[in-house]
């Protein structure tokens, strides 16, 4: 548990171990906010929570006044670049450990599947930048579907192949996918699917991820000449969602679709294609 995480957990405890009716109006308060819709709209701050983040870090030094944590169902980057996006739109001080993201949990899958690496890979939905994060997590053999898709075009015969995403800064520019390692990975069989952030491309993630569920070596389509199908998944890959948010506020007017609503597109098809309903796990 690290430093922020810590603090928090003592000052509540110790606060609820000797709660008493004198006590209660001396309780130090722990704060927990929301990113999305609550201090950012879109890339923009929202005008209150500029008076909030102000009220809740000290001028001078940027340090909480209070145990201080960020959680968000919102993903996609390292919890390094919220922070450092964070600090930079409010003028204030914020430390990775004090960011909490969708996808965060992961950190603590990459154990396990690490052990099927050398055989198997992880399949990430979500701008390309997703790969890089769940390997900043420890994840040794994770691929992209847009990579996945350029390895295999035949796969996902509609999709745009000449999308090119860029790791953003302030992620980590040590984690570089050569071409080697993208064309072995893409050769590999699924082991699990982690669907990190909104999808680019529905239509082509959505025909991997059922390729990777339905085809005997979890494959996509094409990658092996004796590919069969096998509408049982009895491969038992694992799918996970790290957001179920049907809808989300940007800038506009009316929300937007999210990641609950790609999820729901997924179901109906897996569903429709096998007639069994998709096995997840959803954080």
């Amino acid at each position: 548990m690290n430093t922020f995480r810590r603090l928090i957990h003592s000052s509540l405890y110790s606060q609820h171990a000797s709660r008493t009716p004198h006590s209660l109006s001396s309780m130090k308060p722990a704060f927990v906010l929301d990113i999305d819709g609550v201090l950012m709209r879109g890339k923009h701050p929202i005008p209150s929570a500029i008076y909030t983040m102000q009220n809740l870090l000290h001028f001078e030094s940027g340090l909480p006044k209070y145990p201080l944590l960020f959680m968000t169902n919102g993903g996609g980057h390292t919890e390094r670049y919220r922070a450092h996006k964070l600090s930079s739109t409010f003028n204030v001080k914020i430390h990775p450990e004090q960011i909490i993201l969708s996808h965060s949990p992961l950190q603590h899958l990459a154990q396990y599947y690490n052990q099927y690496s050398s055989t198997h890979s992880v399949l990430i939905i979500g701008h390309k930048n997703c790969a890089q994060v769940a390997a900043s997590y420890g994840f040794q053999r994770p691929i992209s579907s847009e990579d996945l898709a350029k390895c295999n075009p035949l796969s996902v015969p509609l999709s745009n192949h000449i999308l090119d995403s860029t790791i953003e800064p302030h992620e980590n520019p040590k984690i570089h996918f050569t071409h080697e390692y993208l064309e072995t990975t893409s050769q590999l069989p699924v082991k699990a699917v982690f669907v990190m952030h909104d999808s680019h491309d529905w239509g082509r993630d959505i025909q991997l991820i059922v390729d990777v569920l339905t085809i005997q070596d979890a494959r996509p389509s094409g990658t092996h000449s004796e590919s069969q199908l096998d509408l049982n998944n009895s491969n038992k890959v694992e799918v996970y969602f790290c957001n179920p948010d049907f809808i989300w506020p940007n800038e506009t007017n009316v929300a937007r679709f999210g990641q609950g609503a790609f999820k729901s597109a997924l179901k109906c098809v897996y569903k429709e294609y096998t007639g069994r309903e998709l096995s997840y796990k959803q954080f």
